[in-house]
């Protein structure tokens, strides 16, 4: 019989989870509010309220587990 050592493997799991936000345009800001969520934010451009909003999303679910 073969005494093949166990090697130990560690796997990391990615999880993905889609969040709808519905985002338009206001007088001075684009405004983005995630439907699934309690999170609002807000950015003068396009780019910056998106980046924004996966700012407050993240800020908003940390710690949670899924």
């Amino acid at each position: 019989m073969w005494n093949i050592p166990q090697r130990q493997q560690i796997e990391e799991v990615v999880v993905r989870h889609s969040i709808k936000a519905f985002v338009h345009k206001g007088t001075k800001y684009y405004i983005a509010e995630c439907l699934e969520i309690p999170v609002i934010t807000q950015g003068r451009a396009l780019d910056e309220t998106m980046s924004n909003l996966q700012e407050a999303v993240a800020l908003h679910l940390e710690g949670e587990d899924f």
